[in-house]
């Protein structure tokens, strides 16, 4: 249907690949930068900034199908072995 084999991304099985479609869908025309994908899901921190200093920077709660996917594919690179996995790892 897409043309792309989510599946042979790391993290990603069919159900979540049809979650973040469902969600997101075939067209990004509504999303025209990164930043603003990213913003949408939920990703980005936030900022308070009075007086020159950082009171907070959480990230804002969503109620997001496809940041939910998202999450739980980067989760289930913890005890991989793959590229992606080495990768997430070296975070923590």
């Amino acid at each position: 249907m897409v043309g792309v084999d989510f599946t042979l991304i790391d993290g990603l099985d069919a159900v979540t690949g049809q979650t973040i479609l469902s969600e997101v869908g075939l067209e990004s025309e509504c999303f025209p930068t990164v930043k603003q994908f990213t913003s949408w899901l939920g990703f980005c921190p936030g900022q308070k900034i009075t007086g020159g200093k950082v009171k907070s920077s959480k990230t804002r709660p969503v109620v997001n199908r496809a940041a939910n996917a998202f999450r739980m594919a980067a989760f289930s690179l913890t005890h991989s072995r793959s590229a992606l996995g080495t990768f997430y790892k070296s975070f923590d």
